[in-house]
């Protein structure tokens, strides 16, 4: 598993769970569909506006 990209990046430790589940190995870990990961983009730039 890589390392948060929080650790790596200056970005929000909130990010990192969209991101690696994004980049997840097993497709069943992944996002099933784009939509879904820009509703959780969408939903965290909400919560930190």
């Amino acid at each position: 598993m890589p390392a948060p990209p929080n650790e790596v990046a200056d970005l929000p430790p909130e990010l990192d769970d969209i991101l690696l589940t994004a980049l997840a190995t097993e497709k069943a870990e992944r996002y099933e569909r784009v939509p879904y990961m820009r509703d959780d983009l969408r939903e965290l730039r909400e919560s930190r506006s």
